[in-house]
């Protein structure tokens, strides 16, 4: 920022690269914390606006930004947009020209031509969506890195997608989203995606029971697997899927809600003590978690069960700083740490503060 007062040409830079990516976290009742101190990826990468008159504002009172955004994620896409954006008169482009993250079936239209900017891609098979989406703009989302299949219920619908299907998609994360789940198999999810291709799977079904069989096939077929979320019912399937995954091969791991034994759990996380690099649990889900809350820090939420989540970490790390040599980074219950290592001690310093909401910057030494 402080480049922008040097002289024009460093602030028509500086603003460039500023405006070019936004972030609008609209649907999310939590609010990302903006703070020059965290130095992230996605918050160096963005610009991150809560609200939509934040949104607004900055396009109809600063025009001369607007030819910089280069693209816009809204993280709830399924969210009306015409209600508060009309790309077309707001911005003079198509909101397909700008948008990074789509739902289909949706309001927006997908033409039939080559798309770049599309990353993230959410498909909603429940039985009142599945008729409305037009398969055959799929195969011209030629940037996607995400798919999330959500309201995954039954077989037919299953079947129904993956015919629709001509060619799998090279993708790097995949979602799927269970909602009243019936018996299921997997098999037919290799014409939808490149198994092999794929290096995050997120697994959601809060509410719902779901059988373990039937991933047996799919973590199988997923040889690149690198980074797990779970947010599941049922601790005993956390348990038995993640004895499915590869010793020594996650770099991430994510729990939610958390009902583990430390002692099952301890045994579970040694398996990936060389390799992991980021771990996350939860006692609650309100609103969302995934993989991505690694990097969107909000004011934290729950107090409840801290201490013992804290306790667990302490006894993974163990006191000792050569295990989990790569182990950087730890969320427990929306709560941000860091991990350093130095002169043969480990600290553990807090991102946001409970009380506070605000950075705090004294490490807390375990």
């Amino acid at each position: 920022m402080a480049l922008m007062l040097v002289n024009k040409q460093l602030y028509n830079l500086t603003v460039a690269s500023l405006y070019c990516s936004i972030y609008l976290n609209f649907g999310h009742r939590a609010e990302i914390l903006i703070d020059r101190e965290i130095c992230s990826d996605f918050h160096c990468g963005n610009t991150i606006l809560n609200s939509n008159d934040s949104f607004r504002k900055l396009v109809e009172q600063r025009k001369e930004l607007v030819d910089n955004i280069k693209s816009i994620y809204i993280f709830n896409s399924e969210l009306k947009l015409k209600f508060w954006m009309d790309s077309e008169t707001l911005l003079g482009m198509r909101e397909i020209d700008l948008l990074t993250h789509i739902a289909i079936p949706s309001f927006i239209h997908v033409p039939l031509e080559d798309n770049y900017t599309v990353k993230e891609l959410s498909l909603d098979i429940s039985p009142v969506c599945i008729d409305e989406i037009d398969w055959a703009t799929i195969p011209y989302l030629k940037g996607l890195e995400t798919l999330k299949i959500k309201t995954v219920r039954a077989q037919e619908e299953f079947l129904t997608m993956t015919s629709n299907f001509h060619q799998p998609l090279k993708v790097k994360r995949l979602s799927l989203e269970f909602t009243l789940p019936k018996e299921l198999t997997f098999e037919t999810l290799a014409k939808v995606v490149k198994l092999d291709e794929v290096t995050s799977l997120e697994l959601e079904s809060p509410t719902w029971e779901l059988n373990g069989k039937p991933f047996e096939w799919l973590f199988s077929s997923l040889t690149n697997l690198k980074h797990l979320s779970m947010v599941l019912k049922n601790s005993e399937l956390v348990y038995e899927l993640l004895g499915l995954v590869q010793s020594g091969t996650l770099k991430s791991l994510a729990i939610a809600p958390v009902d583990i034994l430390p002692v099952k759990l301890q045994k579970i996380i040694e398996k990936h003590e060389q390799t992991l690099e980021r771990v996350m649990f939860a006692s609650h889900v309100y609103y969302t978690f995934s993989l991505d809350d690694f990097q969107r820090i909000t004011p934290p939420r729950f107090k409840e069960n801290l201490l013992t989540y804290q306790a667990r970490v302490e006894q993974m790390l163990n006191s000792d700083v050569s295990k989990f040599p790569h182990l950087h980074h730890i969320v427990i219950s929306s709560i941000q740490y860091e991990v350093t290592r130095s002169e043969g001690k480990f600290e553990v310093t807090a991102f946001n503060d409970f009380n506070s909401f605000v950075l705090k910057s004294a490490p807390v030494v375990w």
